[in-house]
């Protein structure tokens, strides 16, 4: 036999305090998940008592959720192989803070000053930018053009698992293929430092030990 309830139930009472519907619902889990489960619930009242946490969400919240602060900061969208189009869409329309390799960039007057107003980094990843076909073989990289052309550069790996490079094979190649002088290379670096994706004083802190760090001549070894 059918038994129906014509008693409706009030779904504003729940969830109560402890998370339940009711005196056997709503934490239905795995055992040996229910002492990890207390613990992220416990950290969560804690933290969100704390007058520190609360202000660097608030911080994060500020400067990095929603438009014209976007939550992506759409790094990659110029996609190499896609022309200097592209990166005037992701700095245009996207609003991204830094593109990703961009190297095609130069194909377009507009779109280098524009990026150059803007103050836009851009990630150049020679040996990537060769293996991915943005570049032919035997074509000349533009990261001194790019240079030339007032355009704030920074010398990085991409993946180095994949390319089978390090940072220091790239910062090599500039120098010793492209002619990139050691001057010029720490200028780079100290760029890439000033871009950094970290809140002001920490940002502040690794120029400053870079600066201190990064000789700007190279000693003869005879």
């Amino acid at each position: 036999m059918l038994v129906t309830h014509s008693k409706q139930i009030d779904f504003t009472r729940y969830p109560d305090s402890h998370g339940h519907f009711g005196p056997y619902g709503g934490q239905f889990v795995a055992e040996t998940l229910m002492l990890p489960i207390q613990e992220l619930n416990e950290a969560y009242h804690r933290y969100m008592k704390d007058p520190d946490f609360l202000a660097e969400l608030d911080y994060d919240l500020k400067h990095y959720v929603g438009r014209p602060s976007p939550l992506y900061h759409a790094e990659r969208l110029s996609r190499e192989w896609g022309g200097a189009q592209n990166v005037r869409m992701a700095i245009q329309e996207l609003e991204a803070e830094r593109i990703g390799h961009g190297v095609r960039v130069l194909e377009d007057p507009e779109v280098v000053m524009l990026a150059r107003e803007r103050y836009i980094p851009f990630e150049v990843c020679i040996t990537s930018n060769y293996q991915s076909g943005a570049l032919a073989a035997n074509q000349p990289h533009p990261l001194l053009k790019m240079i030339e052309a007032g355009l704030r550069v920074t010398i990085n790996s991409d993946d180095p698992s994949v390319s089978q490079i390090d940072l220091s094979h790239e910062y090599r190649y500039a120098m010793d293929k492209l002619g990139l002088s050691v001057t010029k290379l720490r200028e780079l670096v100290l760029a890439a430092a000033q871009s950094a994706f970290l809140l002001p004083d920490e940002r502040d802190k690794l120029v400053a030990r870079i600066a201190a760090e990064f000789p700007t001549t190279v000693p003869v070894v005879s």
